[in-house]
């Protein structure tokens, strides 16, 4: 009876303002921001002016004497793959508060490394340049994006002057790295996140959105983030489309079994990789709000290299929730049978609606459930 009596309560709030960010949606736009590579070469030398002649498409990374750090040298010292800081690109979302009280973190996936755009980051096609002498370039955060409509809606999400916002057009967290390296990766994300908030006992809550491999860096990230600096007293709002993880290296508890995906008209081979996801949340159920939508389709598309989105190990049906101690849901599963790229790069308003609308919902709900409002 509570948990029906909750979920109600919710559904109405969150149709009030439902209703109140559509007529607010029309009116937004996309949003400036400054990207930035988290490494970049200032001086290639001759030698690096040369093979950068031969070889233009290698963005001068054969050679070089000196190096900048725009965000600082934190993935540096935690030993991220050097090829992969000069990949990375991501940017804050307006002003960034000196003392927030959230984090707001939006990642693309993998295919974003192929200059293409994301539903989530907000990354448009052709974002990438030639960062040799060049750390910085405009660029605009998609305005149909998760990361867009989420910074614009304040009265539906967060204030922004206490929201520290982050996208990520290429965290470089990618499929085929060592688990190693994949860690460094994480530790030189958590470590720039630290540099940016003036107390940990100071943060609310906290909330991480991805796409593809931005799903699993969402899942990964913040169960680093709670370990690492003691965040008992924060919330997790987690949102994946298609989250990916790789069942080698039992990324979020991820293994080679597999559940078809459930809906009768789904293209054949679309199935998922199980997890038990309680099993890799720390701390109580109560301070998660996750939601995922799970395709099924091979990632690498032609490839069909067995890259696929992961599942809870029980939800074999197309809707699924898991409920924690207090009858309320902590874990929110959906199948759909789009088309891998389909759902994590279409800004069109059909994909859309199956896939950063209802996660922009899931996130409202989250925002009402944890009282982040008040």
């Amino acid at each position: 009876m509570k948990a029906l009596s909750s979920f109600i309560a919710t559904s109405l709030a969150l149709l009030f303002l439902q209703n109140a960010a559509c007529s607010a949606a029309a009116g937004h736009e996309d949003i400036p921001v400054n990207l930035h590579p988290l490494r970049y070469c200032t001086d290639r030398g001759w030698l690096g002016n040369v093979l950068q002649f031969f070889f233009f498409f290698l963005r001068g990374r054969l050679s070089c004497n000196e190096y900048s750090y725009p965000y600082g040298s934190f993935w540096k010292d935690a030993g991220m793959l050097e090829e992969n800081q000069d990949m990375a690109a991501m940017a804050i979302i307006g002003e960034a508060p000196s003392n927030p009280k959230y984090l707001a973190i939006f990642a693309s996936g993998q295919g974003s490394s192929k200059d293409l755009g994301s539903v989530v980051s907000g990354a448009n096609d052709g974002w990438q340049w030639d960062t040799t002498g060049n750390g910085a370039a405009s660029r605009a955060v998609n305005r149909l994006s998760v990361a867009a409509e989420f910074y614009h809606d304040q009265t539906r999400f967060l204030p922004n002057n206490e929201t520290l916002y982050l996208t990520m057009f290429d965290s470089q967290f990618n499929h085929m790295d060592s688990a190693e390296e994949k860690q460094a990766t994480l530790n030189g994300y958590a470590a720039y996140l630290d540099s940016k908030v003036s107390s940990w006992d100071n943060i609310k809550g906290i909330v991480i959105a991805g796409a593809s491999r931005g799903g699993c860096l969402s899942m990964c990230l913040s169960q680093l983030l709670r370990a690492q600096y003691s965040l008992d007293h924060v919330k997790f709002a987690l949102g994946t489309i298609d989250g990916v993880c790789k069942y080698t290296q039992n990324e979020f508890g991820v293994t080679p079994d597999t559940i078809d995906n459930p809906l009768p008209g789904a293209p054949r081979g679309y199935k998922a990789y199980k997890t038990n996801v309680p099993a890799q949340l720390l701390g109580p159920k109560e301070d998660y709000c996750i939601w995922q939508l799970t395709l099924g389709d091979d990632a690498t598309g032609k490839l069909r290299l067995g890259v696929r989105g992961y599942t809870h190990e029980t939800c074999n049906d197309i809707y699924c929730e898991l409920l924690d101690g207090n009858g309320d849901c902590f874990y929110t599963q959906v199948w759909d049978d789009l088309c891998h790229s389909c759902a994590t790069m279409n800004f069109d308003e059909v994909s859309r609606a199956r896939t950063s609308v209802p996660l922009l919902d899931h996130l409202a709900v989250c925002v009402i459930r944890f009282g982040w409002h008040v």
